[in-house]
């Protein structure tokens, strides 16, 4: 196993794009991560750890970081020698890695690779669904918009929440900058009763080849129980694939079993199941 570290994102871009995209729905995080650093300007500081690990010259397996953030792995769960050979270049290299994300059997090698004898510690277990087709559903009365410009701080407060419950960090201002540039782009959706007010919002993000990712998904608690999380996945998905996306994409937390039974229900299915591991 060779693992070259790569300096330059276009041409990492370029080389990795045909790998990620044979599996494309499932690596839709690594690709929409990469896209993302192309569009960003560049930075000194911070630069992001740009992997590959190849046998005869073929990507066996790709690892992406953008530092302080965890280390996101792409490739098939067999790949256990280049999960090794990653955090072992990794460490020669001195590089810093404070977490690992990717399929569990890849990310739980890189963790025992990585510490050794040290302890590390299980984060969520979660899984990435697809779907192709909508499954048809008896939906509460509403519809389906992007909200309105005075609905500014109602999205900031769900955005907060969102990431409150998944336990990330994010600060009010941050959820506040979020919620304006996914108003600005037209990429927040919410669910409406027939007063036109707010139950529930999700949002598209990611973009690739053929498929767009479906996040954010949230609902305030007093508004929960009613369908709403289910009538807006659904309705932005169905919404995706009429513009033309062959697939949606969502990850969700598989110890959530209402979560996951509303996904269940629109039409989603498990394609891989995906872990991360922390360590100080």
């Amino acid at each position: 196993m060779n693992t070259i570290l790569h300096s330059e994102l276009t041409a990492f871009a370029e080389k990795t794009r045909p790998f990620l995209e044979e599996n494309e729905a499932a690596n839709n995080l690594v690709l929409g991560t990469i896209t993302s650093l192309l569009r960003q300007p560049r930075r000194r500081r911070n630069r992001p750890v740009l992997a590959t690990v190849e046998e005869a010259d073929e990507i066996k397996m790709i690892g992406v970081m953008t530092p302080p953030r965890k280390m996101m792995l792409a490739g098939l769960e067999t790949e256990i020698a280049a999960a090794q050979a990653l955090a072992f270049e990794l460490k020669e290299k001195g590089k810093k890695v404070p977490a690992i994300f990717g399929p569990k059997p890849l990310a739980h090698t890189f963790a025992q690779s990585w510490n050794e004898e040290r302890p590390f510690q299980d984060g969520t277990p979660q899984a990435i669904y697809a779907l192709r087709k909508v499954s048809s559903f008896s939906l509460p009365a509403g519809q389906l918009r992007n909200p309105y410009a005075e609905e500014l701080d109602l999205m900031t407060d769900w955005i907060f929440g969102f990431h409150r419950d998944a336990q990330t960090d994010q600060s009010p201002s941050l959820a506040m900058q979020v919620a304006g540039q996914l108003m600005q782009n037209r990429d927040l959706f919410v669910w409406v009763d027939e007063q036109d007010q707010p139950k529930s919002m999700a949002a598209k993000s990611r973009p690739t080849a053929n498929g767009i990712a479906v996040n954010m998904v949230y609902t305030p608690e007093e508004e929960r129980g009613h369908g709403y999380a289910s009538a807006v996945v659904s309705q932005l998905s169905q919404h995706l694939l009429d513009e033309g996306n062959q697939f949606c994409t969502l990850f969700t937390d598989l110890t959530n079993p209402i979560s996951n039974h509303v996904y269940q229900k629109i039409g989603y299915q498990v394609i891989q199941e995906f872990q991360d591991y922390f360590w100080e």
